[in-house]
């Protein structure tokens, strides 16, 4: 994964908290091993992966083809191939709720499509935790 950061043009302005902005990104997925690395720390919460393997099949048979820009990585969101977007921090802070006995926290779904976060709204209410739960919670005395 490469990203090319810029200054946020609207940060000197006082209409954005942020400093920099993506100006190019892309990701070689003949080196993506789908760790989900990329989606846990990306700080805009702009990265999802669906559980199921659809809509991220991208064979082809010249290497240079699977390196993709940012329209096609939103072109399985922006289509609703992406029925179900991978959340691992909503996951992972009900995980982490319900090991220490606390009340689980509201979900946020930031960058679900709405019908995705709408059912997992639903499973959550009904107790039955969130969608994917990749592992155990780390709990620090």
């Amino acid at each position: 994964m490469t990203a090319v950061m810029q200054d946020n043009p609207k940060h000197p302005e006082g209409t954005s908290d942020r400093r920099k902005i993506v100006e190019k990104f892309w990701i070689d997925y003949a080196r993506c091993m789908r760790c989900n690395i990329c989606v846990e720390v990306c700080p805009f919460e702009a990265i999802v992966m669906d559980n199921n393997w659809s809509g991220h099949e991208h064979s082809v048979f010249d290497r240079r083809d699977l390196h993709k820009d940012i329209e096609d990585l939103l072109a399985s969101s922006k289509s609703g191939e992406l029925s179900r977007p991978f959340r691992p921090l909503d996951s992972i802070n009900l995980s982490e709720a319900v090991a220490v006995g606390e009340e689980a926290p509201e979900a946020t779904f930031v960058a679900a499509m709405p019908k995705a976060r709408e059912e997992q709204i639903q499973r959550i209410e009904q107790g039955l935790g969130a969608a994917i739960q990749e592992r155990e919670p780390v709990v620090q005395a």
